[in-house]
């Protein structure tokens, strides 16, 4: 890795040079609220960068039918959605009759990241859940992270019941193999350019913000006492091996935000997960390329 690359600002987050310099100058007087400061710029989402402008997310698109002929489908705004995450609420939208095919969006993504997707589903058959996370779109909350993500997720299946099929993104993924990991059940499981190493993230950011290296167990203890979770039962190491659903992954091997590694390692540890290898996707694009949901919608019927 070069050196550039190493002090980039993450891209899950950004923040102005003058907050990164405040934080380190606290480190120096008040370590506690440094400490505090840090975490919390951490588990603030970016606002997404692909969302579809307006008008664009309901227009009439050609795709497949169940019985491969190219359709039509019709312009139709989705069925509202709002479920309560403690005093929390996430809202989405509901589109479509069939069996359960819930989407879930990565961090500082947005549900119209999966309009392809969704639009090949519904016309497969299936009733497609999209919504936006915690501390992203429509849903409450300034504050997000991938146990927060989990929590969404729980809270749409407590709406609508056991899905058939669940399909995450990114960060998005991997809180879905979270709660899988955890007793959530499903007949089939997506795990598209999905994080397996949030420690790693954790690690890049602090070092972007040059956090003195003796807080940064601080900051771990922080986020576990904020969440009571276990920072350690968020990697694949943890989670792979209590995935007991059948799992497809799939991971551009030139992903620049999430590396081709971190889906190598999810397909090693879950069992019996099938790793589709794509190039020159990336790590959004994949989300509408024809191949991959064509690939995705065939795994889920």
């Amino acid at each position: 890795m070069t050196a550039s690359a190493q002090t980039a600002a993450p891209r899950h987050v950004t923040a102005p040079s003058l907050m990164r310099s405040a934080i380190r100058a606290l480190a120096l007087v008040a370590p506690p609220l440094s400490v505090r400061a840090a975490a919390r710029l951490f588990r603030f989402p970016t606002r997404p960068r692909d969302a579809a402008l307006p008008g664009e997310r309901f227009a009439v698109r050609m795709v497949r039918s169940s019985e491969g002929l190219w359709v039509p489908l019709p312009s139709a705004a989705p069925r509202p959605l709002r479920a309560a995450v403690a005093t929390r609420v996430v809202r989405g939208g509901v589109r479509g009759e069939g069996p359960l095919a819930i989407l879930a969006h990565g961090w500082g993504g947005s549900e119209q990241q999966f309009d392809v997707l969704g639009d090949s589903l519904v016309a497969r058959g299936f009733r497609v859940v999209t919504f936006s996370m915690i501390g992203h779109g429509a849903s409450s909350g300034r504050f997000s992270s991938m146990v927060e993500f989990r929590d969404s997720l729980h809270a749409v299946v407590s709406k609508f019941g056991e899905p058939h099929a669940i399909v995450g993104h990114s960060l998005g993924g991997a809180a879905c193999a979270l709660a899988v990991s955890e007793g959530l059940h499903t007949n089939r499981l997506v795990l598209i350019a999905a994080s397996a190493h949030p420690s790693r993230y954790l690690n890049n950011f602090l070092d972007w913000l040059e956090f003195p290296h003796h807080l940064r167990a601080r900051v771990v203890w922080h986020f576990e006492k904020t969440l009571r979770f276990a920072w350690k039962r968020l990697d694949i190491e943890a989670i792979g091996p209590l995935v007991n659903a059948p799992t497809l992954i799939i991971h551009d091997r030139a992903d620049r935000e999430v590396p081709y590694s971190e889906g190598a390692d999810a397909a090693r540890l879950i069992p019996g997960a099938q790793l589709v290898t794509v190039e020159t996707l990336g790590h959004r694009r994949i989300l509408r390329d024809d191949g991959v949901v064509s690939r995705i919608a065939d795994f889920i019927a």
